[in-house]
């Protein structure tokens, strides 16, 4: 019988579809946790409708059921290699589905129980498509396997690119957010056209239909050979069942269980701290606006991906240490030693201290780190046919695979253990009030303040004021029971000093003018208007200006207006922050800088209370 050639790959065709295939089998866990930060905002922050006063200050912990619901399909669903079609749709609708809900206003406990029902279909969704395309490229010569694994690898940089580039935008936040979140809805998109595409070229056809060819063959062959000997049937016969014999399990992992415990560890180890702790650690160069909004896009996930990728590719050029080597085992348990390193570094609101404060210490770290897990898990990968005779490869691939993603959940669990050694710091929630100051004698009040030294403009009727006096330290958080209509007014025990944060949470009102924000020097219970305003800032919605100035002993100074982005958006919630420094202000919004406001007040122990006016709702103060 004529042996087929095997046409030519025309183009690389088949090559940049495999590549393509792989890239997408990693996106939706790396869009998803590359955008840790944007769920976790969403999710600090009030949402309701006007007519509802309902408040949410729940810990949610995106992060540790993120990790948890997006690995343990792979557990479940990896072993179905079929619906490969139909888990690409899934993907698509389910990140069409997360970029709408960007423009969506939803209650945090809605928005939580969504995203984490999505994570949870489209990580099954992934599941299947994985296990189902690792098959796939099995069928193909071993360089479309290499290619399939590459672009995995630069699935997470795909991914931090995309945030990279939603972060530097010039666009608002939400514009940002679905614009990041259609680049995967595209690229799906192309996935599937490619998928669709596959069979009818001629290089992939011979492949993935040489399988039933070569089984009609060697019917047909044993057909002709039992006509001609009955003794030469029956020896066929039992090569035929001796080759259908499906290789023991047991016996395979007995010779590669070492491999299989390693490549477990390998991804328990980086699981347990990334991405969850990784996210957390901040830069020190927060005075230095652009920096601090792409430190975590860069040096956390940036620099993961492209070590990890750079680990992978290397154990192409040297495999050390050799497969019967002790130092294999020792080299996966002295990955243990990042746990703490990571925990060291700068991270937020953790209770050990802080050793390796440079962002430099850091972003080495992280490079070791990730470099050792693409390394020292290809290795394990490579190093498992190896240890079997041919015939039992796809059974110890298999049973490579199925520790593999052990690992991954592992290290979900085994993140917990880290997370309570760390014990983030929460703010307390115990409100201290003062006296409450009759509604009418606050009208007057705020009244005078407004007309005498135009503190605060007045911008809405004054005949409903239920806002109190609320007194708050600034090292704990205090909440009032229900959203507090503004106007509003809180007394700052001991006054305003470097080191100091006043943090904001509020909500824009559906049909906003302006409202404004003020730093005074009434003291206590007084209700004189103050003579000093420390800042006053202005938020106008019609020009999208964020005005600042101060007022010192009842004169007011000079206006400034410049800012580089106005991230305010009517009928949604913000976290405003102002710290105060030793030379000036610094005002933050959802996380990123807004402004700086240099001191004109000498004397900052004096500025002791807090006023809110105008076209917004305070849902909590800290």
């Amino acid at each position: 019988m004529e042996k087929k050639l095997v046409p030519p790959d025309s183009g690389q065709t088949v090559a940049v579809i495999i590549f393509m295939l792989g890239l997408g089998v990693l996106l939706p866990w790396n869009f998803f946790i590359t955008a840790s930060q944007y769920f976790n905002q969403r999710l600090s922050f009030t949402n309701s409708s006007s007519n509802s006063t309902a408040e949410s200050t729940n810990d949610y912990n995106y992060d540790s059921w993120m990790v948890l619901l997006s690995q343990l399909p792979l557990l479940l669903f990896t072993l179905l290699n079929s619906l490969l079609y139909h888990c690409l749709v899934g993907i698509l609708l389910l990140f069409s589905l997360t970029a709408a809900l960007v423009q969506v206003p939803m209650h945090p406990d809605t928005f939580f129980s969504v995203t984490l029902a999505t994570i949870w279909f489209i990580s099954t969704c992934g599941a299947v498509l994985q296990a189902s395309l690792f098959g796939l490229v099995g069928l193909f010569p071993p360089r479309y396997s290499t290619l399939f694994m590459s672009g995995q690898g630069l699935a997470g940089i795909f991914a931090a690119v995309a945030m990279l580039l939603s972060i530097i935008s010039n666009a608002d936040k939400s514009t940002a957010a679905m614009a990041y979140f259609i680049t995967p809805c595209v690229a799906t998109v192309g996935m599937l056209v490619c998928y669709l595409l596959l069979p009818h070229l001629k290089f992939a056809g011979f492949f993935l239909n040489r399988r039933q060819h070569d089984s009609m063959q060697s019917e047909e062959l044993l057909s002709s050979t039992a006509l001609n000997s009955k003794n030469l049937e029956a020896n066929v016969t039992d090569i035929r069942h001796s080759s259908g014999r499906h290789p023991s399990v047991p016996n395979v992992f007995r010779k590669i269980w070492l491999t299989a415990i390693c490549v477990t560890c390998v991804f328990a180890v980086t699981l347990s701290v990334f991405p969850v702790i990784a996210v957390r650690v901040q830069t020190v160069y927060k005075d230095v606006v652009t920096w601090d909004k792409v430190f975590t896009c860069v040096c956390c996930f940036i620099v993961f991906n492209t070590m990890d990728l750079v680990g992978r590719s290397s154990v192409s050029i040297v495999q050390w240490p050799s497969r019967d080597s002790t130092l294999l085992p020792v080299a996966v348990l002295s990955r243990l030693i990042f746990i703490p390193l990571l925990m060291l570094c700068n991270v937020e609101n953790s209770r050990l201290p802080t050793i390796f404060t440079h962002d430099g210490a850091f972003v080495a770290i992280m490079a070791a780190f990730a470099f050792s897990n693409g390394y020292l898990a290809t290795l394990c990968m490579v190093y498992a046919p190896q240890l079997v005779r041919g015939k039992d490869c796809e059974t110890a691939g298999s049973l490579m695979t199925f520790f593999l993603i052990l690992g991954l959940a592992r290290g979900t669990l085994f993140f917990t253990v880290v997370h309570i050694s760390l014990q983030w710091r929460g703010f307390s929630l115990n409100l201290t009030m003062s006296s409450v100051v009759p509604e009418t004698e606050k009208a007057a009040d705020y009244q005078r303040a407004c007309a005498r030294k135009e503190v605060i403009r007045p911008d809405l009727q004054l005949t409903s004021l239920p806002s109190v006096w609320v007194q708050f330290d600034m090292a704990d958080s205090v909440r009032a029971p229900d959203r507090k209509v503004v106007p509003f007014r809180g007394h700052i025990p001991g006054g305003l000093q470097p080191g100091k944060r006043i943090i904001m949470f509020g909500v824009v009102d559906p049909r906003p003018d302006r409202f404004y924000v003020a730093l005074t020097g009434c003291c206590g219970t007084s209700g004189e208007p103050p003579s000093d305003v420390a800042l006053e800032l202005c938020i106008r919605f019609r020009d999208r200006q964020a005005i600042r100035r101060a007022c010192m002993s009842g004169s007011w100074g000079d206006a400034e207006r410049d800012v580089p982005f106005f991230p305010f958006i009517k009928d949604q919630p913000f976290k405003l922050e102002i710290r105060c420094e030793r030379s000036r202000f610094r005002v933050f919004v959802d996380g990123e800088q807004l402004c700086n406001f240099q001191h004109r007040l000498t004397s900052l122990c004096h500025i002791d209370t807090m006023w809110i006016k105008g076209s917004v709702s305070v849902t909590k103060l800290a």
